[in-house]
């Protein structure tokens, strides 16, 4: 009798797992694990940099690569580099190679608005170029040089263990007349969301600032454009820069689609990062069908200026969301099976093999203790 019990819990259990596994809808064949593009723009806002840590994980949990479309970061300014250089030569009496490092860091300041640099480096920028000059006997273009660094910052005092008695004197006439001279009104028109820097100080955008006549570098930043710097001269009563900004184009699907058919993925992520008017990024995912170029499924989640745990938690349910079978089943639903291959049918053969099974020992073992408790999941 015991070996009869123990075939009748194999029997059971064997029942049971068919039953189980015919009465569940049948699993369809799983695709590869999607490739996934990536595309931000030209930001370092925290969340967006936890949003590319925790795409890069998901991809590499489910074995598939990252291709990173994103905007290309500007190169780190040279500018400060090159200052540190001229002042080293210049204290070394060599003042050819003090003005062309000067120069160089002067020209690149020019087309960037002085990125990298802080206000009193951009002053000392004129101010030991007017060094150089004057110790090659060029009295004339040093004093432009003093009046220029003046017009950036009339208001700085100069450090008496930096700079000599003449230097100290010369940069206070410079200033002196800078603040006694006309002004400009000057304003950057821009939108609210933008940051602004006129002469390596933060502003507000549209904001009318008091400057000197004379050369003044600008520098603006806004979401979803190229960084702008120039080096305007402000020459007028007022003046009003309204900046040429160059909008940053995110890849279409035709570009993502291309790099997903090199590498012969039939199917594509593409995890795109977009900035609002206000400058607060979100994350757009969608996934498409690399052979008919469709969008099967799609999630948007917003990335929180602060970044953190919370917002990679939001990515890793985003990607689950988006990967997961079931979009797929939804997509393309089975076709109708034929009434011998429904599953309910074979679940009742199970449950009328599983009685035949169990039915003589319960008539046998009505008298003895112990016994169990059969329940089938998944059955209609």
């Amino acid at each position: 009798m015991a070996h009869c019990r123990g075939l009748a819990r194999v029997g059971l259990a064997s029942a049971i797992a068919v039953a189980s596994a015919l009465a569940s809808p049948v699993a369809a064949a799983q695709e590869p694990a999607p490739l996934v593009v990536y595309y931000a723009p030209q930001t370092a806002a925290p969340g967006v940099r936890d949003a590319r840590d925790a795409i890069e994980r998901a991809a590499t949990s489910r074995g598939t690569a990252v291709v990173d479309l994103s905007a290309p970061a500007p190169l780190p300014p040279a500018a400060p580099a090159a200052l540190r250089r001229a002042i080293e030569s210049y204290h070394g009496f060599s003042y050819t190679q003090a003005l062309a490092e000067i120069d160089a860091a002067l020209a690149e300041a020019a087309v960037t608005g002085a990125r990298g640099l802080r206000p009193v480096e951009l002053s000392d920028l004129f101010i030991y170029r007017a060094l150089a000059l004057t110790a090659q006997g060029d009295t004339a273009s040093a004093w432009d040089d003093f009046a220029r660094a003046a017009a950036i910052d009339s208001t700085r005092t100069l450090d008496p263990a930096r700079f000599s008695p003449g230097v100290l004197s010369s940069f206070q006439r410079a200033a002196a007349a800078a603040a006694a001279g006309e002004r400009t009104r000057l304003s950057v028109d821009v939108d609210a969301a933008c940051s602004v820097f006129v002469d390596a100080r933060s502003h507000r955008p549209r904001e009318e600032l008091s400057v000197a006549r004379g050369a003044h570098f600008v520098r603006v930043e806004c979401p979803g454009a190229q960084e702008y710097g120039a080096r305007i001269v402000a020459d007028s009563a007022e003046q009003a820069l309204r900046p040429a900004l160059v909008a940053i184009e995110a890849p279409g699907d035709a570009r993502v689609l291309e790099e997903a058919r090199a590498r012969g993925a039939s199917s594509v992520l593409y995890a795109r990062v977009s900035l609002g008017r206000s400058g607060q990024p979100s994350l757009a995912t969608r996934r498409l069908a690399v052979a008919t170029g469709k969008e099967r499924a799609r999630v948007v989640v917003g990335l929180e200026r602060g970044g953190g745990q919370r917002v990679q938690k939001a990515i890793a349910r985003m990607i689950d969301d988006v990967v997961a079978p079931r979009l797929d089943l939804r997509a393309a639903p089975p076709p109708e099976r034929r009434w011998f291959e429904k599953p309910w049918l074979w679940g009742a053969v199970g449950v009328a093999v599983t009685a035949a099974v169990l039915l003589p020992f319960a008539l046998d073992g009505g008298s003895e203790q112990g016994g169990f408790d059969v329940d089938v999941e998944g059955l209609p």
